[in-house]
């Protein structure tokens, strides 16, 4: 923002965005997408060369159905084993500013705990990349994660959910190779 606090003066270009375009299947386990493409862009302010990435990720992702509960019930206390998976698998396409070859994540999401309103869950995320060429870190591939414990309020129209997030960034296509790791305390709506 300017001198000022002017909202006009946003820069609305600086955005980080995800668009995904695909073809969904329900099968027994889930759905299954075939992506057509995921194209992603990310702002880099803060690299030497000013410059963002921008790339597309043809391939599949498989979402699982939520399991059913499988612990036993106590007074106002419900012991849950509610967990779903994903796993996406992609190459690489229309690259700008990266050596990025092939994409793995594996995702799983378990909701522990159900005590009156508030349900416990946890999310662990591992995100693996192999490069066409060695970046400044010196590997052929990095791998980012991360961890959120959480508590979720379900309403009417989607799920409150107050968050925790501890996150591993492999930045690999920066000009120093750094990795960082932080924390991040928030809340989203899910609907």
């Amino acid at each position: 923002m300017a001198e000022g606090g002017d909202w006009t003066d946003f820069p609305v270009h600086d955005i980080n965005y995800i668009v995904e375009l695909g073809i969904k299947m329900n099968i027994r386990w889930g759905d299954l997408f075939f992506l057509l493409p995921h194209h992603e862009c990310r702002h880099d302010v803060d690299r030497w060369d000013l410059f963002t990435e921008r790339w597309d990720i043809w391939g599949l992702r498989w979402v699982s159905n939520q399991m059913p509960e499988t612990f036993v019930h106590e007074d106002g206390l419900k012991w849950l084993g509610d967990f779903s998976g994903t796993i996406s698998f992609g190459k690489y396409t229309a690259r700008s500013d990266n050596d990025y070859d092939w994409d793995g994540i594996l995702e799983l999401r378990i909701d522990i705990l159900n005590y009156k309103e508030a349900i416990g869950s946890l999310l662990v995320n591992i995100h693996g990349v192999t490069q066409d060429q060695e970046r400044p870190s010196g590997g052929s591939y990095f791998v980012d994660y991360t961890i959120e414990p959480a508590v979720k309020f379900r309403t009417s129209g989607g799920t409150f959910i107050v968050f925790c997030q501890f996150q591993h960034r492999h930045d690999v296509d920066k000009c120093n190779g750094r990795t960082e790791d932080w924390s991040v305390l928030g809340f989203r709506y899910e609907w």
